[in-house]
């Protein structure tokens, strides 16, 4: 069985998801003052958007259609450039910074990054493959006209 890298990052969002939701559900559980019902609602939506997003990438890749991928790809890009833009704002800061935070920061950003960049690679070869296939079926419908095996629609009487 063949792994592709977009079903194990997929997977690994979901494994997030699903941790960040029960380490929200238990800190709300654990608190002592009351939780407004609209933190609940947010904690609900932004999770539901996560498990969603996951849902897409997983079906674009396993129906082969990019189309699926762009949700995820389009909310990631904005999150990783606005985590990025945090992170070098962070660094002129006069705060106390210790090494091991700022490689765990650079490694965190790399997987990130990446992850983004495999489901673009993704995104663009099942696209280039989806307009080779449209290509080519109009190519043959066009040359069926040409040797008499189609009725032209357009044609006139």
């Amino acid at each position: 069985m063949e792994y592709d890298l977009v079903h194990i990052i997929g997977f690994i969002h979901l494994i997030y998801a699903i941790y960040g939701f029960y380490i929200t559900i238990t800190d709300i559980a654990a608190d002592e003052y009351p939780v407004s019902i609209d933190e609940i609602y947010y904690t609900i939506f932004h999770f539901t958007t996560h498990i969603i997003l996951v849902f897409c990438l997983q079906l674009g890749n396993s129906k082969k259609k990019y189309i699926y991928f762009l949700p995820w790809l389009t909310v990631f890009l904005f999150i990783f450039t606005i985590m990025t833009y945090l992170w070098m704002n962070s660094l002129y800061e006069s705060v106390n910074r210790s090494l091991e935070i700022f490689i765990s920061n650079i490694a965190f950003l790399g997987v990130c990054w990446s992850s983004w960049i495999i489901v673009f690679r993704k995104f663009h070869l099942l696209r280039k493959r989806s307009r080779l296939q449209w290509r080519e079926k109009r190519e043959n419908f066009e040359w069926g006209i040409m040797k008499g095996r189609c009725v032209n629609i357009y044609r006139t009487i």
